[in-house]
């Protein structure tokens, strides 16, 4: 039995040794961690949405080299990736530069050496998506670089899950990751990445907002929506992209590019691809005109004029006759006695403006007449008169004739409408009278148009702009029930826009919410040079009157009696 032993442990002795393994290393960490990593064993992560410098560099630069590093960032290591460094998972590629350049220029230890906290490999794709909402808290990012950074996650999202993504699934992909994006900013992303950045690199990475590039993507779609119409009947020299692209890398120049340039040189440049006649350099500028694709948008396309109109401007054009357009001259105008018409007659309806309600004098008329208004008071007083109109005049408002026996009362009262301060008074916000709502007056609602189907009405076609600048007039439809302000959202709320869900707030939606940041964001923009307001100075007078418009259609709704119920109020 002893030999026995004896014997198995000298074969155990005699046994070769195990070999060791080859091509093993240490294995990382599961959790977060902290970790001291020098310079040597850090790296940028390839897929920093960041292109450019950070625009801050110079102030965080001074900041390290008096304090050190404040925060601490976060890095991971891609356990497929054949070198033996580590890289940063949520943003601080700025930080590194900064360290690196620090150590080279002071030698000092604590540049070098730095702590960081590790988490596990997460995947490519949550690493860009980190980059992304870590610059975007900041609001350090470009609208290129954002563009580009949600582009690289979209393929890579694709590759992991072998499938096309569309725009609504890669939405609620992000938002589920905590980066939200609407719809609609994907879409002018993606438009921008195919159709504009191939053609302005240098101007898109100087800068450019959301604003202005909206203007673009506005204007490029006006653009090719009237070249397809055209060129059915009309053949074109070259290709509409050939003609779009060389049009904006004439201007991608920073320094030299306007909005309005490149819109004068598009237009020569169409002309020069479509030379036909009738397509004249003032039909493409009415094609290009946001105003005009909104009322098609809601009214569709306009009627073709009569062909007996058509004829007639052509013969006018031929003979070089100028047409003037019958109108009603402003007061006061001098009316010519007239012995046939006695001051009892029924009195003559004559087209103005709608809010223009005026009415005959009891007494009979001397021989010389003028026009002349009322004073403010008498006019307001005859504003609320709503039925003052002819029965066979069609709605068609009743001219005022007063008499007016002493010239002066003329003279006084043209001195008084001069009056500077009326004039600066019309003249406030006169750049607002445009679009498919035009605003005059952010307070003052004309007479006629003080009921809720009126109001209604006004308040969609504002709201309907104002969803337009982020291109989210999809995300409203007209609602005219009892109760409602015009509109309401067509989507979830918490897949609408910002603007929309704003607009949705203003209607009443309990779900509707907007924080403080948000409407900052839409109203005022922050003060660096690149964060535009998102609504510019018309829109935001627009969403003033939209304000008034919905108290007063509020009001005349509490006025309105109680629903019923079995009959009992």
């Amino acid at each position: 039995m002893t030999s026995n032993k004896r014997q198995a442990l000298g074969d155990m002795l005699l046994q070769r040794g195990r070999s060791p393994a080859t091509g093993v290393v240490a294995a990382l960490p599961v959790n977060e961690m902290p970790m001291v990593l020098t310079l040597d064993q850090l790296r940028p992560n390839p897929d920093n949405p960041r292109t450019t410098r950070n625009p801050k560099y110079d102030d965080i630069k001074a900041s390290i080299r008096a304090r050190g590093l404040d925060s601490v960032p976060k890095v991971t290591r891609n356990p497929d990736s054949a070198d033996d460094v580590y890289i940063f998972s949520d943003g601080g590629n700025t930080r590194y530069s900064i360290l690196s350049e620090l150590w080279e220029e002071t030698q000092d230890e604590r540049f070098r050496r730095i702590q960081c906290i590790f988490k596990p490999w997460p995947g490519r794709l949550k690493c860009v998506i980190g980059h992304l909402a870590e610059n975007d808290v900041r609001g350090d990012l470009l609208f290129i670089e954002r563009a580009l950074g949600i582009a690289k996650a979209k393929a890579i999202y694709q590759e992991e899950t072998g499938k096309t993504v569309s725009q609504r699934e890669l939405e609620l992909f992000l938002r589920k990751e905590g980066y939200p994006v609407s719809q609609s900013n994907i879409s002018r992303m993606e438009y921008t990445l195919e159709h504009l950045y191939p053609y302005m690199p240098c101007l898109f990475n100087s800068g450019i907002g959301r604003p202005q590039v909206a203007q673009l993507v506005t204007l490029r779609g006006a653009a090719l929506k009237a070249w397809n119409v055209f060129t059915v009947d009309f053949p074109a020299s070259a290709s509409f992209s050939e003609v779009f692209g060389t049009v904006c890398r004439s201007l991608d120049n920073p320094e030299h590019y306007t909005f309005e340039a490149l819109k004068d040189e598009l237009i020569s440049a169409l002309l020069q691809a479509i030379p036909a006649p009738g397509i004249t350099y003032d039909r493409w500028l009415i094609e290009l005109d946001p105003n005009e694709q909104n009322r098609r948008k809601l009214f569709g396309e306009p009627a073709p004029l009569p062909q007996h109109v058509v004829d007639a401007d052509n013969n006018a054009d031929a003979s070089g006759e100028q047409v003037t357009p019958a109108t009603i001259p402003d007061f006061p105008v001098s009316i010519p006695p007239d012995a046939n018409n006695p001051a009892n007659e029924k009195p003559f309806a004559a087209i103005r403006q709608p809010d223009a309600i005026i009415s005959l004098p009891d007494k009979p008329a001397p021989e010389n007449l003028a026009v002349s208004q009322e004073p403010v008071a008498r006019e307001r007083k005859e504003e609320e008169q709503l039925d003052l109109y002819e029965e066979h005049s069609e709605l068609v408002p009743i001219v005022t004739l007063s008499v007016v026996s002493d010239a002066t009362t003329v003279e006084q009262h043209e001195e008084r409408s001069a009056s500077p301060e009326d004039k600066s008074a019309e003249s406030t916000i006169s750049f607002a009278n445009i679009g498919l709502e035009p605003v005059t007056d952010i307070w003052q609602i004309s007479a006629l148009q003080d009921d809720s189907e009126h109001l209604q009405d006004a308040a969609f076609r504002l709201a309907f702009e104002l969803a337009e600048v982020l291109e989210a007039e999809q995300e409203l439809i007209e609602d005219n029930a009892p109760g409602s302000v015009g509109y309401r959202l067509e989507v979830n709320v918490q897949q609408a826009s910002p603007i929309t869900r704003l607009l949705a707030g203003l209607a009443g939606d309990v779900d509707a919410s907007l924080t403080a940041m948000d409407l900052a964001n839409i109203v005022f923009g922050t003060g660096r040079p690149e964060d535009w307001p998102l609504l510019d100075d018309v829109q935001t007078v627009k969403l003033l009157r939209l304000i008034r418009v919905i108290r007063r259609l509020r009001e005349l709704q509490r006025q309105l009696p109680l629903p019923t119920k079995g009959g009992v109020v």
